[in-house]
């Protein structure tokens, strides 16, 4: 069983389980032996679900804690991967976008990066379009933070759910 559970919903994180850690988590002063899982919703009911389960009924009415982007994304460098998330039928990188890409940037070191967009099968043109230029923006902005272009890797997979459009993925991988 993990230690700490976190819950993703529309570019949000939220600490579901594992409250009594919330402190050092948000210190960075996590021991090596706490083990943290990110899940992916599909609605808010189920973020609300999962806190349910892990905390029981909660004491208040509202939210479970909402846990900083800056945050989200130390601890996603920790499991090995960042999402870049976009607003419906935008390539826009906001402030949140900048930052997972540095974080992503910082994390490389001399390994390389894996960008995954997700388009649906039998998408119109515009729609793998839109998922290449984002695409290229990341590699910019990466580029830009340090990364050498020969590093990075473009891969595309099928949509599985909703929001996945709306994303792309960054992954370390270690080469050779």
């Amino acid at each position: 069983m993990v230690d700490i559970t976190l819950a993703e919903y529309d570019g949000a994180v939220w600490l579901v389980g594992g409250e009594v850690h919330i402190d050092n988590l948000l210190a960075n002063t996590l021991g090596p032996d706490v083990t943290i899982e990110l899940v992916t919703c599909e609605t808010k009911m189920q973020v609300h679900e999962l806190w349910h389960k892990f905390c029981g009924p909660p004491e208040f009415e509202g939210d479970p804690w909402l846990i900083h982007p800056g945050i989200v994304n130390r601890i996603r460098g920790t499991l090995g991967g960042f999402r870049v998330h976009f607003a419906p039928w935008s390539a826009q990188l906001d402030a949140s976008a900048q930052a997972v890409i540095a974080a992503a940037a910082a994390q490389a070191g001399a390994a390389g990066l894996l960008l995954t967009d997700y388009v649906d099968a039998g998408a119109a043109d515009m729609e793998a379009d839109l998922a290449r230029l984002r695409l290229g923006l990341i590699e910019r902005a990466l580029v830009g933070a340090g990364v050498a272009a020969g590093r990075l890797r473009r891969a595309r997979m099928p949509a599985g759910q909703e929001g996945d459009t709306e994303r792309v993925d960054i992954e370390v991988v270690k080469e050779g």
